[in-house]
C-alpha cells in the first residue's frame, strides 16, 4: 500500500469520530415540573434521559447570566439540589434526577424560564466515545396564594366565554392557591370546577368535529357526535348550545330535501287501505251512475 494513501487512510480513523455531532449523541431529555411555584415551597423538577450510552455526564442548573435569568431573578430560586453527576448510563436504561428549590417569598409575580445544561460523552470511552452538550429549560410562574379568588374569577370568565382549556388552567392555578391557604373548602369547589371545565372541552370537541362532518355531507356521523356533544353541554349547564345542538340534530334527522322525515308508523298500511278504499267508492258510484243512467 502507497505511504499516501496510509496517511489518508488514518486520518479518516481520527476524523471520522469527530463528525458525529453533539446531536446524534446526546441521549433523550424529558422535563416534568409544575407550571405554577408558591413562595415559600418546595418546588422540585424532574428531568429523565434515555435513549443513549454515557458516561462521566454532567446535569446541572445553568447558573451562567442571562436576560430573564440574572443575579435578582437567580435569588429568588434556593436550590437544595442543583447538580447531577452521572458515572454510567446504559442504552437501555431510563434515569429519572430531580432538582429541588425553595422559592423565595421576595419573589416577583411573573414567569421565569430556568435553563439546564447536560453534557459528557456518549458511548464506551473505552473503544471511543464523543464528547455531547446539550441545552434545556423549564418554565414557572410564581403566583402568591392571595391571588386565589383573582384566579378564580379569571377562571368563570373563561369558563362563561367558552373557553374550556383557559378556564382549566385557571381553575388549576386556583385550587393549588386555595390548598396552600388550607382552603379545603374553595379547593374542593375548584376540583368539581376542573373536571366541568374537562367536560366543556370534550363537548368543544365533538361539537367542531360534528360540525366538519356536517359540512361534509356526512349527517349520520355529524349525528352521532352532536347527540354526544349535547349531552356533554347539559352537564354543564350551557344551554345556549344545548338549543344550538337540538337544531342541527333536528336537521341530521331531516330527509334528503331537508324536511323532516315523514314517520308513517303503522299508519303506513292503513293510509294505503284508505287510498284503496276511497278509489273503489269512486268506480262503485261510477258504475251505479251507468246503470241507472240506461236501465
Amino acid at each position: 500500500m502507497k505511504r499516501s494513501n496510509l496517511i489518508v487512510i488514518l486520518l479518516l480513523i481520527g476524523v471520522l469520530p469527530g463528525l458525529c455531532t453533539s446531536e446524534e449523541a446526546s441521549p433523550t431529555v424529558t422535563i416534568l415540573n409544575d407550571p405554577l411555584a408558591i413562595p415559600g415551597q418546595e418546588y422540585t423538577v424532574d428531568v429523565t434521559i434515555s435513549g443513549a450510552y454515557i458516561e462521566n455526564s454532567v446535569l446541572e442548573i445553568d447558573f451562567e447570566t442571562a436576560p430573564g435569568w440574572g443575579y435578582t431573578e437567580q435569588g429568588y430560586f434556593d436550590f437544595t439540589v442543583s447538580r447531577h453527576e452521572i458515572d454510567v448510563l446504559q442504552a437501555d436504561e431510563t434515569l429519572t434526577l430531580t432538582f429541588v428549590m425553595t422559592i423565595s417569598g421576595e419573589a416577583a409575580e411573573k414567569s421565569y424560564t430556568i435553563p439546564i445544561i447536560f453534557y459528557g460523552k456518549s458511548g464506551e470511552c473505552e473503544s471511543g466515545c464523543v464528547p455531547f452538550r446539550s441545552e434545556h429549560s423549564f418554565s414557572l410562574s410564581i403566583l402568591y396564594p392571595e391571588r386565589a379568588d383573582e384566579r378564580e374569577v379569571m377562571a368563570d370568565s373563561a369558563f362563561d366565554e367558552e373557553n374550556y382549556s383557559l378556564a382549566k388552567m385557571y381553575y388549576e392555578q386556583a385550587k393549588t392557591l386555595y390548598e396552600a391557604l388550607e382552603n379545603s373548602a374553595k379547593a374542593s369547589e375548584m376540583a368539581a370546577a376542573i373536571e366541568d371545565s374537562q367536560t366543556g372541552i370534550l363537548a368543544s370537541q365533538l361539537y367542531g368535529t360534528g360540525l366538519s362532518k356536517y359540512n361534509a355531507g356526512n349527517k349520520e356521523g355529524a349525528l352521532t357526535d352532536f347527540l354526544a356533544s349535547k349531552e356533554k353541554y347539559e352537564e354543564i349547564g350551557n344551554s345556549d348550545k344545548v338549543l344550538e345542538l337540538e337544531d342541527l340534530i333536528e336537521s341530521c334527522q331531516a330527509n334528503g330535501n331537508g324536511e323532516p322525515p315523514i314517520d308513517e308508523g303503522d299508519g303506513g298500511l292503513g293510509n294505503s287501505l284508505l287510498i284503496l278504499v276511497g278509489v273503489g267508492l269512486v268506480i262503485g258510484i261510477a258504475v251505479v251512475g251507468i246503470l241507472i243512467k240506461y236501465k
